[in-house]
């Protein structure tokens, strides 16, 4: 088979950027400042991000002992398990 005649990047000439190649850095040229708005994004909302659980979190610690204080029935619930082999025979036919 022979090689594309376009660009692997897209057609020769196209001047207008869709599909895939606008959620891609490809089209900028090396050493754009544009390179830096992904970095600034990210710090900005990692700051956003920890802001809200700074802010947040007091809160939900505080409604968690609430709620953990509650009795509730499934508390107090106890499981056993029983191996057939230590079981009398007339408890197994019981059940």
């Amino acid at each position: 088979p022979a090689p594309p005649s376009a660009p692997v990047g897209g057609e020769e000439g196209k001047d207008y950027i869709g599909g895939l190649e606008a959620l891609s850095l490809n089209h900028l040229p090396p050493g754009s400042a544009r390179f830096w708005a992904p970095v600034v994004c990210m710090y900005l909302l990692t700051l956003l991000y920890l802001s809200l659980l700074r802010r947040e979190w007091p809160v939900y610690a505080r409604l968690r002992h609430m709620w953990d204080s509650q009795p509730a029935p499934h508390r107090y619930a106890v499981l056993l398990r029983v191996s057939p082999a230590a079981t009398p025979p007339s408890v197994l036919e019981e059940r």
